[in-house]
């Protein structure tokens, strides 16, 4: 008796009605299944295709740029050197770039040529989406495109999604060269703010160290025993001005270093964009997958048919059992009545 009630023996009973259950059941499943897999079929023909176009970029910096060196006399060219080095550290940046209002209002607008249903059509991607809305087209425009860095190999990895192959390649190419605008102009344009900056403080300096000699010289004019002379405030002027020529003359030459180092800085301030594999046109849709379509939704109708099966027999279960109790309780009753009778009674009685 113990070891009929083991675990072994426990998982009899249950076992043996699911085979039961499949069993009486496996017409229905079969069914099932072709029902299953025709549908899925009909789903994979109608359903909207979409295809993934993908691109692969490996920013870089520009080569051959020089060696920044610094002493203790020039330590203000440390941020400078600092802001060069990073020049090629952009990566993580781009995603978020990709991602801005600014270059997704430009890919929005864009108009791009492409091949639909036999005709060569030009449109922009929010008369596409058939949005009228911008903020709501942007939604739809940033569900349909990806950025990311793969960590492993350094790239930047772009990809979009559409409804149509051509079209989605032109989305990323687009994406790309909006990219790289913004390296040659957005990105640039502040290291040459910065370089005009220095620029007009050099023009500046050299105006006032000039200013400088010539009070210097006008000074000695005037006062040629100067060298000689035991005047107190004489010579404190001199040394003054002394001082104030060799200042500007620092300063002119501190600022040259910086203006060559600026000149450096917008030259390196465009990285390069190796695009290792622009977006061609995918030759096979993404989505659906047919494979995983079709085993889906057939495991998925399967699935159900046998939760059907199991909701039958449990309920045919249930209804035995409440039946059983019901025909007892009926047969309880009679006997009682039958009791009741008195020439009945006493034979069933003596029976």
């Amino acid at each position: 008796m113990d070891r009929e009630a083991g675990p072994d023996g426990s998982w009899k009973p249950q076992l043996q009605m699911v085979f039961g259950v499949l069993k009486r059941g496996k017409y229905f499943l079969a069914l099932m299944a072709i029902f299953s897999f025709s549908a899925a079929l009909v789903s994979l023909v109608l359903a909207e295709k979409r295809y993934t176009a993908t691109a692969t970029v490996l920013p870089s910096a520009s080569s051959g740029a020089p060696e920044l060196a610094f002493t203790s006399r020039n330590l203000s060219d440390i941020g400078l050197m600092l802001s060069l080095q990073d020049s090629g550290n952009l990566l993580p940046l781009y995603p978020d770039i990709l991602r801005s209002r600014l270059v997704a209002r430009d890919i929005l607008r864009k108009n791009f040529t492409f091949h639909e249903n036999g005709n060569d059509v030009t449109r922009t991607l929010k008369d596409h989406f058939g949005m009228e809305n911008e903020d709501a087209a942007l939604i739809a425009l940033s569900k349909a495109v990806s950025f990311r860095v793969d960590t492993e190999s350094k790239t930047l990895v772009l990809q979009a999604t559409m409804n149509n192959a051509e079209l989605s390649a032109r989305v990323i190419n687009a994406y790309i060269s909006r990219l790289e605008r913004f390296n040659r102009m957005e990105r640039r344009s502040c290291a040459k703010e910065v370089y005009d900056f220095i620029e007009g403080k050099l023009a500046d300096c050299r105006l006032e160290m000039r200013e400088a000699e010539e009070s210097l010289m006008a000074f000695r004019e005037k006062n040629r025993n100067y060298d000689s002379s035991t005047e107190p405030d004489l010579q404190k002027d001199h040394r003054r001005l002394i001082r104030r020529v060799e200042l500007e003359k620092a300063l002119c030459l501190e600022l040259g270093k910086q203006l060559k180092q600026a000149v450096v800085d917008v030259e390196r301030d465009t990285p390069i964009l190796n695009v290792l594999d622009y977006a061609g046109v995918p030759e096979r849709p993404s989505w659906p997958k047919p494979a995983l379509f079709l085993s889906s939704i057939t495991t998925a109708g399967l699935l159900l048919g046998l939760i059907y099966l199991g909701a039958v027999e449990s309920f045919g279960m249930w209804r035995a059992g409440n039946d059983r109790e019901t025909v007892d309780k009926l047969l309880s009753e009679l006997k009682k009545d039958i009791r009741a009778v008195p020439f009945i009674g006493e034979r069933v009685g003596s029976g």
